[in-house]
This record gives C-alpha cells, structure tokens and sequence, in this order.
C-alpha cells in the first residue's frame, strides 16, 4: 500500500511539474498581449513561434534573421534588415491603451519601428493607423493617423541610448473626441501630447501587429533586440508602469554571483549616475 501511495505522489509530481508555467510578473489586469523572450512559456528559445501570455493568446511568429540570446533571462536580437515579429489579431482596445516593450537598439540611422499598428499593405484601408518607433537620433517619436497626421517627438526629450536596455512604452487615454497620448521612457513620463481627432486602434479592419517593422513598406527594420512586449486594454498608471519595468523581462546584473567576470571586489568603487527624474523612482548606470 505504501509502494502505491508512493507511486501515486510521484504520478501527481510529475504531472504537475509537467502542466508548470513560468509566472507573468507583471501587472495581468486587463492585459491583452504579452510576449517575454525570458519566459519559457512564451518562447522556448527556439524556433519561430511565440506564445502569447495575456488574456488574448494570439498566435505570434518571427520573421526574417533573428537570434535568441540567454543572456539577462532571454531576447531576441533583429538583424536590421529582415528580422521581425507579427501577429494578425481579432480585436484591438480601441482609445485606452498601453503598450510597453524593452528594447536594445544598436542603430537609429533607418529611424527604427517598435510597434505598428493596423498598418497593413493592400488592405488596411485609410485611417486609424498607429505606429511607435524613434527617429535617426534616437528620440521617441508616436504618429497616428485618422485622415490627418498626428505626431508626438521632441529632439532631445525622450531619447534612446544605443547598445543599453531601454523600457519604452505610451499610454492613450480618451474617448471618441479626443485622446492624450503619453510617452514613456523608464517608467518615466517625458512627453505627451493631445489628439482631438482620435484614432480609434480597433477601427481598422486589417488588425495587424508589428513588432521591429515598417511592415506596409518593408523598411525600417529595427537592428537591435526585443526583450518583451506588452498590451494592455486600460491606460496604466505611473506607479503601475514602474512596478512592471521592476519586475519585467530584463534581469539586472547581480555583482555578488562568483561566476560574474564583472564582480566587484570589496575595494572596488563605483561612480552612479542618475537618470530619472519621476520621485521614487532612480535608475542607476554603471
């Protein structure tokens, strides 16, 4: 009897760890897309498909040149000419919403795209376009399109980096007559702007997303990586945007792992700059 009760505890263990997920760390209210190379139930490291974690569960492929590092729990890397991400979904949110990625971009000069929305060649009629990328100086710049051409980007405000990791994002919040976008860098809000002829995301009737592409014009390629990508159906607050950049994909550098070539000794001193200017909030460079 107790040689089946045995087995039988084994039988549940196994199951049990087989059915295991890695946990979504990040606020999962009213998320609808989430996409984290780190987590091993949204990309297995190999391969071209990824899993969408949020609430929607798209069906989510790699296209063109990319290569998966393990490094930082996990990211793909985009080539900068062919590599990228798309997904054709059924639903977008239409006024309220947020979207949030970490990015390392290696190069600004083709003035690369993050995300794109609804921006489809052929079929994706005339408005309600939305996309997110930066210009060949690494500024943050959000355009949408409803029949008029709406812009937020300011030279200086809201700038990339190269080669470091950036959380980036915007936050729409409105209705029907008027929506306020606000742009994000590091939990950070640096710039915002208002649209009185609003954009409805889920107005168009090609839904397409894309991740790293001009998709419609087959250019803007971005050449660096993507860590994660989220999408949520609500305008996130600060505090709620700051505690998923803490607790999201890319994993800060541990100096006290003995296998860290870049451990400090007890001797060691550090100069830290700080780069952020929301209260509470202090990001530290090294």
């Amino acid at each position: 009897m107790k040689r089946k009760l045995a087995l039988l505890f084994l039988f549940i263990l196994f199951a049990s760890n087989s059915a295991w997920a890695a946990p979504v760390n990040i606020s999962t209210s009213n998320l609808l897309n989430y996409y984290d190379i780190s987590n091993s139930s949204s990309y297995s490291g190999s391969g071209s498909s990824i899993s969408d974690l949020g609430s929607a569960n798209n069906a989510n492929t790699i296209y063109g040149s990319t290569t998966f590092n393990s490094s930082i729990g996990g990211y793909l890397t985009l080539d900068g000419t062919s590599g990228y991400i798309k997904n054709i979904v059924t639903s977008l949110p239409s006024y309220n919403v947020s979207v949030f990625m970490w990015v390392n971009p290696s190069s600004f000069s083709n003035s690369p795209y993050f995300a794109q929305f609804n921006r489809y060649a052929g079929t994706n009629g005339t408005t309600d376009k939305i996309i997110f990328q930066s210009d060949n100086s690494g500024n943050l710049y959000y355009w949408e399109y409803n029949g008029t051409v709406f812009t937020i980007t300011q030279a200086g405000v809201c700038t990339l980096p190269t080669n470091k990791w950036s959380y980036i994002g915007f936050v729409r919040n409105g209705d029907a007559t008027s929506v306020t976008t606000k742009l994000f860098l590091n939990g950070v809000n640096c710039l915002s702007a208002t649209n009185s002829t609003s954009v409805d995301m889920n107005g168009n009737s090609s839904k397409v997303v894309a991740l790293g592409v001009n998709f419609r014009d087959s250019n803007s390629y971005l050449s660096g990586s993507i860590a994660s990508y989220a999408l949520y159906g609500a305008s996130l607050d600060t505090p709620t945007i700051q505690a998923n950049m803490a607790n999201s994909s890319v994993k800060s550098l541990n100096l006290g792992n003995p296998s860290n070539s870049k451990k400090l000794s007890k001797t060691n001193t550090i100069t830290a700059t700080y780069s952020s200017y929301q209260e509470g909030l202090i990001s530290f460079y090294y």
